[in-house]
């Protein structure tokens, strides 16, 4: 018997689709008129506090002889509080 990890993956809408096709035709359009747009991109950090249930990955283990690939649809917004911080 072997350990495997649930993968938790964003629940994804019919509606998203479109506009996360619309963000990569964009991002593609930025990369083609400056070829160092990625360098422009600022990056931040934030720390969720979940006010509901929450699948810790990191615990929670599936025992079998193979591979099962579970997958766990969250929410793309469920209840929480966000701290977040930038720096430029």
């Amino acid at each position: 018997m072997n350990a495997y990890k649930v993968q938790l993956v964003q629940e994804l809408k019919p509606h998203d689709h479109p506009m996360r096709f619309r963000f990569a035709q964009w991002a593609e359009d930025r990369l083609i008129e400056d070829e160092h747009f990625y360098r422009k991109i600022i990056f931040s950090d934030e720390a969720h506090f979940h006010l509901g249930g929450y699948v810790n990955k990191q615990n929670c283990r599936i025992w079998g002889s193979e591979n099962v690939h579970v997958i766990v649809e969250k929410p793309m917004h469920p209840q929480r509080v966000t701290v977040v911080w930038c720096g430029f």
